[in-house]
């Protein structure tokens, strides 16, 4: 699999509004440990994969389906994520320094353990009662 190649393709797909290349499909894949910095990765479809240990920083991320997706200690310093489906996610220790999260739906997310996370950041998300937060965030939203 030439990632380099599905990205650069699917940068394409949404730049010519699907005329042209190809919108990602990473569903249920194992990229564990995988470098995304800066990736154009706008409504992909990274569902139910191992990202685990990856870096994102500075990607676009607008929109991409990351349900169910193994995050744990995944760097998304910069990172959009502006309306991703992180539900059910495990972010267990990811790094959310300065990312965006507005819209992000964290329904049932795991995000014990995240660095980074800050009270402005998950005040414009959407969350459930589900949704397992860092225990300094637990305590200053109590």
């Amino acid at each position: 699999m030439d990632l380099t190649r599905i990205i650069k393709d699917h940068e394409l797909w949404f730049d010519s509004m699907g005329e042209m290349g190809k919108k990602a499909d990473l569903r249920g894949m194992n990229l564990e440990n995988t470098e995304f910095k800066n990736a154009k990765l706008i409504e992909a479809d990274l569902m139910g994969g191992n990202f685990s240990c990856s870096d994102f920083s500075g990607a676009d991320l607008r929109g991409a389906n990351l349900q169910d997706a193994n995050l744990s200690n995944a760097v998304f310093c910069g990172t959009n994520l502006e309306e991703v489906d992180l539900m059910w996610s495990n972010s267990k220790d990811a790094d959310f320094s300065g990312a965006n999260l507005n819209g992000s739906y964290l329904n049932g997310a795991d995000l014990r353990g995240a660095k980074g996370l800050l009270l402005e950041q998950v005040v414009v998300a959407l969350m459930d009662e589900e949704t397992l937060l860092p225990d300094y965030l637990n305590d200053q939203l109590a």
